[in-house]
């Protein structure tokens, strides 16, 4: 895996280039308080991180 990821970084990883400029945990509170969560009581798979989410979509639609 980390020659994987290696290989990403030299070849100019998208993600990590717009992380250099973008803190995205400061979005982190916002994010937490305008997405609604279950608590979990009835099951399923876990939520995907918000930060994590809005880094995926940063990567997508550089323009967001």
């Amino acid at each position: 895996m980390s020659d994987r990821l290696r290989d990403l970084s030299a070849k100019g990883d998208d993600l990590e280039r717009i992380a250099s400029l973008v803190n995205f945990e400061q979005f982190r509170p916002e994010l937490a308080q305008a997405v609604a969560r279950g608590n979990g009581s009835k099951g399923g798979r876990s939520a995907f991180d918000h930060v994590l989410m809005r880094k995926v979509d940063a990567s997508r639609n550089p323009s967001s």
